[in-house]
């Protein structure tokens, strides 16, 4: 592996973790407790 390859799979994974805190707070604002 390159150090690029390197680079590109820890970018994934932050982006990956800002896409799952962001789909969370979503999910959270969206639906309403009743469905709990």
């Amino acid at each position: 592996m390159t150090s690029n390859s390197i680079e590109q799979i820890q970018s994934k994974q932050a982006k990956d973790e800002q896409n799952r805190k962001r789909q969370k707070g979503d999910h959270s604002k969206k639906l309403p407790n009743k469905q709990h």
